[in-house]
């Protein structure tokens, strides 16, 4: 029987899963953003930061997302929070494909194209989902938006005796 120490740092871990990817997914649109509003190159390429660049680049866009993928499987996701691994993928893909590991001005079209798709996919995903629970959705928003004049007679009884 684990310990409540234990379940804590459990459950952390199964949170931080969940939104660190998708901080660094969205932080990086922000930031991608800001940057192709500039016309200049973000930095230059220099022999003498290639290892600096290596190294954060391995840290934010492979390492992190490969300590991920076991969580992936121990919480058994659903597929609304497997799709920031895409978008690693694919940032990695057209790195790969522009040969730099700088976001050049080159990229600034086809990263707004991954953006974009990744927004499709979220929306299809919740979709889905809506779709799937549509009756569960729906009581809910009913039962959140209800107004007390709307309470059924019964309601309004038990509302009395409880008072």
């Amino acid at each position: 029987m684990p310990t409540l120490c234990e379940r804590n740092i459990w459950t952390f871990y199964e949170w931080a899963a969940i939104i660190a990817p998708i901080v660094l997914m969205v932080t990086h649109w922000g930031i991608f953003y800001v940057f192709s509003q500039n016309s200049h190159e973000l930095m230059q390429y220099s022999k003498s930061n290639e290892i600096c660049i290596a190294w954060m680049y391995s840290i934010m866009f492979l390492f992190a997302p490969l300590m991920l993928i076991p969580a992936n499987y121990f919480f058994k996701w659903c597929s609304l929070f497997r799709i920031p691994f895409f978008y690693f993928i694919f940032i990695n893909v057209e790195r790969v494909y522009y040969g730099s590991w700088f976001c050049t001005n080159e990229m600034v079209n086809t990263h707004y194209i991954l953006i974009f798709c990744i927004m499709a996919v979220y929306a299809f995903d919740l979709m889905e989902m809506y779709l799937r629970n549509r009756v569960k959705v729906n009581a809910w928003l009913s039962n959140i938006f209800r107004c007390d004049d709307e309470l059924t007679d019964e309601e309004k009884e038990e509302e009395k005796d409880g008072h």
